[in-house]
Protein backbone atom coordinates (compact mmCIF):
# COMPACT_ATOMS: atom_id res chain seq x y z
CA UNK A 1 0.00 0.00 0.00
CA UNK A 2 2.95 2.61 0.90
CA UNK A 3 4.29 1.94 -2.35
CA UNK A 4 1.32 2.49 -4.22
CA UNK A 5 0.81 5.82 -2.58
CA UNK A 6 4.43 6.47 -3.58
CA UNK A 7 4.26 6.11 -6.84
CA UNK A 8 0.76 7.97 -7.13
CA UNK A 9 2.51 11.19 -5.22
CA UNK A 10 5.66 10.74 -7.92
CA UNK A 11 2.65 10.96 -10.36
CA UNK A 12 1.26 14.02 -9.00
CA UNK A 13 4.75 15.65 -8.59
CA UNK A 14 5.15 14.52 -12.58
CA UNK A 15 2.37 16.13 -13.59
CA UNK A 16 2.27 19.18 -11.83
CA UNK A 17 6.15 19.63 -12.77
CA UNK A 18 4.98 19.34 -16.57
CA UNK A 19 2.30 22.25 -15.77
CA UNK A 20 4.90 24.51 -14.26
CA UNK A 21 7.39 23.77 -17.28
CA UNK A 22 4.57 24.57 -19.61
CA UNK A 23 3.56 27.99 -17.81
CA UNK A 24 7.31 29.14 -17.87
CA UNK A 25 7.54 27.98 -21.87
CA UNK A 26 4.70 30.16 -22.55
CA UNK A 27 6.05 32.98 -20.12
CA UNK A 28 9.39 32.87 -22.25
CA UNK A 29 7.69 33.03 -25.19
CA UNK A 30 5.49 35.97 -24.53
CA UNK A 31 8.30 37.85 -22.99
CA UNK A 32 10.56 37.00 -26.62
CA UNK A 33 8.04 38.68 -28.50
CA UNK A 34 7.32 41.77 -26.35
CA UNK A 35 11.12 42.08 -25.41
CA UNK A 36 11.91 42.28 -29.43
CA UNK A 37 12.15 45.46 -30.17
CA UNK A 38 13.94 46.41 -26.62
CA UNK A 39 17.16 45.88 -26.03
CA UNK A 40 19.10 41.98 -25.42
CA UNK A 41 20.43 42.87 -21.80
CA UNK A 42 16.86 42.95 -20.55
CA UNK A 43 15.60 39.57 -22.34
CA UNK A 44 18.87 37.97 -21.16
CA UNK A 45 17.79 39.26 -17.41
CA UNK A 46 14.70 37.49 -17.96
CA UNK A 47 15.88 34.60 -19.66
CA UNK A 48 18.43 34.23 -15.97
CA UNK A 49 15.63 34.63 -14.35
CA UNK A 50 13.47 31.77 -15.54
CA UNK A 51 16.95 29.57 -15.87
CA UNK A 52 16.57 30.61 -12.09
CA UNK A 53 13.14 29.23 -11.21
CA UNK A 54 13.93 25.48 -13.68
CA UNK A 55 16.48 24.58 -11.64
CA UNK A 56 15.50 25.68 -8.43
CA UNK A 57 11.97 23.52 -8.92
CA UNK A 58 14.50 20.40 -10.02
CA UNK A 59 16.39 20.82 -7.03
CA UNK A 60 12.31 21.19 -4.95
CA UNK A 61 11.93 17.81 -6.50
CA UNK A 62 14.85 16.17 -5.93
CA UNK A 63 15.31 14.55 -8.83
CA UNK A 64 17.48 17.37 -10.92
CA UNK A 65 19.32 15.04 -12.85
CA UNK A 66 16.41 13.18 -14.21
CA UNK A 67 14.43 16.58 -14.51
CA UNK A 68 12.90 17.73 -18.10
CA UNK A 69 13.17 21.60 -16.52
CA UNK A 70 16.96 20.69 -16.26
CA UNK A 71 16.68 20.11 -20.06
CA UNK A 72 15.19 23.26 -20.75
CA UNK A 73 17.45 25.54 -18.61
CA UNK A 74 20.68 24.15 -20.03
CA UNK A 75 19.79 26.23 -23.45
CA UNK A 76 18.74 29.31 -21.64
CA UNK A 77 21.48 29.43 -19.90
CA UNK A 78 24.12 28.70 -22.77
CA UNK A 79 21.70 31.72 -24.99
CA UNK A 80 22.36 33.80 -21.60
CA UNK A 81 26.27 33.39 -21.40
CA UNK A 82 27.08 33.58 -25.16
CA UNK A 83 25.21 37.24 -25.11
CA UNK A 84 27.06 38.41 -22.09
CA UNK A 85 29.46 41.62 -23.38
CA UNK A 86 33.04 40.68 -22.39
CA UNK A 87 34.72 42.71 -19.48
Amino acid sequence: MLMVSGQWMLSILRRQLFINTCTILMVVVVVLQVSAPYSRTGMTLVLKILTLILVESCFELHMFFNCINATLALPILAFTSSSEPPC
